[in-house]
């Protein structure tokens, strides 16, 4: 904690205040470097001539601002449409379940046969066409 009678330095004044003007919050500002929030503020509108909220970016930050979120948006739409799924890369397979053809011909031709399994077989009942 700071003696109360030692006033900041002007540099670190300053300082907070071009913290601020680049986006920094007043009340991070005060945890991180053991001042108050209030001082702050006070040392914005001295030095800035506005509040923390009120510091209007220049003409080029606005223009550089205005190109970064353009690139954003493009980025995040870049981004949605890889994450969908591919349908033409890998078109989906159905498989029918041979319990499920219900044609005569099928049924004659395969009626000796023991029914495949779906997926792993047990060892016990291996089919073997």
């Amino acid at each position: 904690m700071r003696e109360k009678n030692k006033p900041y330095p002007e540099q670190f004044r300053l300082q907070m205040v071009e913290l601020v003007k680049a986006g920094r919050k007043p009340s991070e500002l005060s945890a991180e470097f053991g001042c108050h929030e209030s001082s702050i503020v006070y040392w914005v509108s001295k030095y800035a001539g506005g509040t923390p909220s009120t510091i209007a970016p220049t003409a080029n930050e606005r223009e550089e601002l205005i190109q970064l979120r353009r690139k954003l948006r493009q980025v995040e739409a870049e981004r949605d449409i890889l994450a969908k799924p591919c349908v033409c890369a890998a078109p989906a397979r159905r498989f029918k379940s041979p319990r499920a053809v219900t044609t005569s011909g099928w049924i004659a031709h395969h009626a000796n046969e023991p029914l495949p399994t779906l997926g792993f077989p047990s060892k016990s009942k291996r089919y073997t066409p």
